[in-house]
C-alpha cells in the first residue's frame, strides 16, 4: 500500500530539500494518517487503524475523534460542489448492530441502523461540517 513507501512516509524529510533551493514545509504523515484513521500509533509498526474510508483522497477532510469496540465518531468536510458518496470499513467496532447518525451543521440529520460486518455507506453534503457517530445497540 501507499502508506509504506517512501515517497509518503520519507521523501520530504530526507530527500526533497537537498535538490531545491527553497525549502519544502515539514510534513508528519503519521499525524495525518492518525487524523484519518483513528490509529493512535505508528503506522509503520503496527497498524490499528479503526476505519478504512472507501473513497478517493481529494478534496475531502476527515478527523476521527473518539473511538472504541463499541462507539466511533468522526468529523467529515467535503470541499467539492456536489454530494459525494462513500463507504467505510469499521475495524475496531465488535460485531452486531449499530445506531448510526450523521449531523451537518447542526440542520440536516440523517439516521439508520447498521450491521458492522458489511460496508458503511454514506452521502456527504457539499461544503458542510458534519460529524458521523456509531454507538452499539444496547
Amino acid at each position: 500500500e501507499v502508506r509504506f513507501t517512501d515517497r509518503l512516509f520519507k521523501f520530504h524529510a530526507k530527500y526533497a530539500n537537498e535538490y531545491r533551493g527553497e525549502s519544502t514545509p515539514s510534513f508528519d504523515a503519521t499525524l495525518l494518517y492518525n487524523m484519518v484513521t483513528g490509529d493512535v500509533g505508528d503506522p509503520a509498526i503496527l497498524p490499528l487503524n479503526a476505519v478504512k474510508w472507501h473513497t478517493e483522497p481529494r478534496d475531502i477532510a476527515v478527523l476521527v475523534g473518539s473511538q472504541s469496540t463499541s462507539q466511533f465518531v468522526a468529523q467529515l468536510y467535503h470541499f467539492g460542489s456536489d454530494e459525494r458518496s462513500l463507504t467505510a470499513t469499521f475495524y475496531r467496532l465488535n460485531s452486531g448492530q449499530y445506531d448510526w447518525q450523521l449531523s451537518c451543521e447542526g440542520q440536516s440529520t440523517i439516521e439508520g441502523q447498521h450491521d458492522i460486518q458489511s460496508a458503511f455507506s454514506l452521502t456527504l453534503p457539499s461544503q458542510k461540517h458534519c460529524t458521523l457517530t456509531l454507538s452499539a445497540v444496547q
